[in-house]
């Protein structure tokens, strides 16, 4: 890590320290995505916005989501076109047509990328400036609509982080979003959307995980007060 760099992150963890972040309300088990529909009834949503990819459309691992949402009566439109290394594009699509469908809620349900893409486009709904302001660190101004997560797969950790990667469509460069407002306010985690994967995403989300885990017991920062 480069003079500079460790600067700028010694500085965020300072910052950091002084701000109040919010813990995720948590849906743990088996098939717990099918309680999402209820959740968003009972705290008075009443349209929402998927956010999503197309894999997770087509093996079918949305669709006791997609049902919970009907039977509380939970309207919803999808976006389902997020790719590996999401852009600003996508975010700015999926945020165009929640404002169109008036979504109160967004619920990502996919990988890294499908969360940090339903990040910014619920920052960017909120927002009157251009939707790739909220990119970089505290500049999420606004708070965003609320956000639900459902990962599916094993390592990611944005479905309760402050963060999220966002890539410039012309560029490809990749640029960091931090923001407290940004952590979703629910995090469903449920192990049945990681069944029937391909064996080398999970083989390869695994890794990710560990990497993780190795990442924080050797960094040089860390929140004691979690131990």
């Amino acid at each position: 890590m480069s003079v500079l760099a460790r600067i700028q992150t010694g500085a965020l963890f300072t910052v950091a320290k002084f701000l109040k972040l919010r813990v995720p309300e948590t849906i743990a088990g088996a098939g717990s995505r099918a309680k999402v529909g209820a959740w968003c009834a009972e705290h008075g949503y009443a349209n929402a916005l998927v956010v999503t990819d197309a894999s997770v459309i087509r093996l079918k691992i949305a669709d006791k989501l997609f049902a919970s949402l009907r039977k509380a009566d939970v309207a919803y439109a999808i976006y389902d076109r997020v790719l590996p290394s999401p852009t600003v594009g996508m975010a700015t699509q999926a945020a165009a047509l929640g404002k169109s469908t008036g979504a109160q809620v967004v619920v990502a349900i996919g990988g890294g990328s499908v969360i940090d893409c339903a990040k910014l486009a619920a920052a960017a709904m909120t927002s009157s400036r251009k939707p790739k302001s909220p990119v970089g660190t505290l500049m999420v101004w606004r708070d965003p609509l609320p956000i639900v997560a459902i990962p599916t797969t094993a390592g990611t950790g944005s479905e309760v982080s402050v963060g999220a990667v966002i890539s410039d469509d012309v560029t490809h460069k990749k640029s960091i979003m931090i923001a407290p407002r940004i952590v979703p306010v629910l995090a469903v985690l449920d192990g049945e959307t990681m069944q029937g994967l391909p064996p080398q995403w999970t083989a390869g989300t695994v890794f990710d995980a560990l990497t993780h885990a190795c990442e924080a017991y050797i960094s040089r920062h860390y929140d004691a007060g979690a131990e």
